[in-house]
């Protein structure tokens, strides 16, 4: 995936972004995530959800990880029958370069759906339950093929599972093409090796 160069070339706050961090923990029916374990493109349900991996069967396959570690954890599941440990050893990514992090690519029908929006990017996550292995900060990034990206977005997993989110405008796709966009996760910010534990990923048109 080639990720044309962004104007925006350091890592975001929640404040600089308007990141929304909720701190209570969520059911699979508040965050409508399905149990069925596939990948949904569904723009006109009430949930609002156009994409979505809950890393089940067939799902787990669409990642790259890109030398990163990515291992399922079938005792620490938000939903379905597993969630996902994402570590890294990687440090200062920057947000051009988020396709150097673990990936999945957007299908294309749901990406140009998605440009010219203000689209929220929610992950269901929680720290990992042995401490030594827990990353203090993790990072999120939504990054087009050529006109821009969300820059890493970083947040603090707790104990307990939640939804960590931020909203994000897609520019428009240059003449060039566009509507290959991607989603990086860095597991881990300080590149120490260590992770957190990732139940799914949703992507939203933003209301």
């Amino acid at each position: 995936v080639s990720i044309g160069a962004s104007p925006i070339n350091h890592t975001h706050t929640p404040e600089e972004l308007h990141v929304s961090r909720e701190d209570h923990t969520h059911t699979p029916e508040e965050l409508h995530v399905s149990p069925d374990g596939h990948t949904h493109l569904d723009l006109k349900n009430q949930s609002g959800v156009g994409f979505r991996n809950n890393f089940e069967s067939g799902e787990v396959d669409l990642w790259v990880s890109n030398g990163e570690s990515i291992a399922p954890m079938t005792s620490e599941q938000f939903s379905g029958s597993q969630s996902m440990y994402f570590t890294s050893n990687r440090t200062g990514l920057t947000p051009s370069s988020a396709s150097a992090s673990a990936y999945i690519t957007i299908p294309e029908e749901v990406a140009l759906v998605f440009a010219g929006k203000s689209i929220e990017v929610s992950v269901v996550a929680k720290a990992h339950p042995t401490a030594s292995m827990t990353a203090p900060e993790f990072g999120v990034c939504y990054a087009t093929n050529d006109v821009g990206n969300s820059g890493w977005v970083t947040f603090n997993p707790g104990a307990e599972w939640q939804k960590f989110s931020f909203n994000y405008l897609v520019p428009f796709p240059s003449n060039n093409g566009g509507g290959r966009d991607i989603l990086g996760i860095w597991g881990d910010t300080s590149g120490s090796g260590l992770g957190v534990i990732i139940d799914c990923v949703i992507i939203s048109l933003s209301t």
